[in-house]
């Protein structure tokens, strides 16, 4: 199950995203399906850079998220005089939800163009 979550994470964010609009909470639906597919492209990018390309990212994806915390985090420390974490982590959530989709689709169109 997990492993065909982590192979079509767009499946999951058109199911999260649907059944946010189903339940009446469609001003929630696109960040809260990014939310979920955030979190399963941090084990869909590993995974597929593995079966396809025999190249291990597994810890990379973690680490580049964790040091992409930590620039915001910085960045928000030295331009505002009080420090909102939580707000920090939704936007450093969201860049990491653009890059890891960005990589992803990077990595299938690789996948389709090699012998």
């Amino acid at each position: 199950m997990f492993e065909l979550c982590a192979q079509f994470p767009w499946g999951i964010f058109l199911i999260v995203f649907l059944f946010m609009k189903l339940i009446k909470k469609g001003h929630r639906a696109f960040g809260a399906a990014a939310d979920i597919t955030t979190f399963v492209l941090l084990f869909s990018i590993p995974q597929l850079a593995k079966n396809y390309f025999d190249v291990d990212l597994g810890v990379l994806t973690w680490i580049v998220a964790v040091v992409l915390l930590m620039l915001m985090t910085t960045l928000e420390w030295r331009m505002k005089e009080e420090l909102k974490f939580l707000g920090v982590l939704k936007r450093t959530w969201r860049i990491v939800f653009l890059l890891y989709s960005f990589i992803y689709i990077v990595l299938w169109v690789m996948h389709l163009f090699m012998p």
